[in-house]
């Protein structure tokens, strides 16, 4: 492995987490603000030569203040986030940001899907494709 590609994993339970809230921000709660936030904090972190011990550490770095630094805090005590752990417990929440991980299906069509037309799963999307109204872009994404 080489240096670079070494120092990269030192906190990459770290910038998974921040990966994961900057997912579910933008794919269920639509705030683009928040999600950015997260992935700008992950990219820090990612570029560090060295493990990150504490979120007053983290929060000296560009891009992580108060809110992200508690997060870190949390998740470096107790190894998750109490946030991440509800968002896991809800199953609609899980099947949008899935849904929306499909090319050409963004968090609205996601949502609508999950909503309105009770699909959770990508197997449940395959096959109710042809009811589902879904544009050539969505189908080629099933693929």
């Amino acid at each position: 492995m080489s240096t670079s590609a070494a120092a990269k994993d030192l906190n990459k339970d770290l910038c998974g987490m921040l990966k994961q809230l900057a997912e579910y921000e933008l794919a269920v709660n639509k705030n683009m603000y928040k999600s950015r936030a997260y992935k700008q904090a992950a990219a820090t972190l990612a570029k560090l030569d060295y493990k990150v011990s504490s979120g007053e550490e983290a929060k000296k770095l560009k891009g992580i203040g108060d809110k992200i630094s508690k997060k870190i805090d949390e998740f470096l005590a107790t190894g998750t986030l109490k946030k991440l752990d509800n968002i896991h417990k809800d199953a609609n929440s899980e099947a949008i940001i899935l849904l929306s991980r499909v090319h050409g299906i963004g968090s609205a069509k996601a949502r609508e899907l999950v909503t309105d037309f009770g699909v959770n799963s990508l197997e449940q999307l395959r096959q109710r494709q042809d009811e589902l109204n879904l544009n050539h872009h969505q189908l080629i994404g099933i693929k």
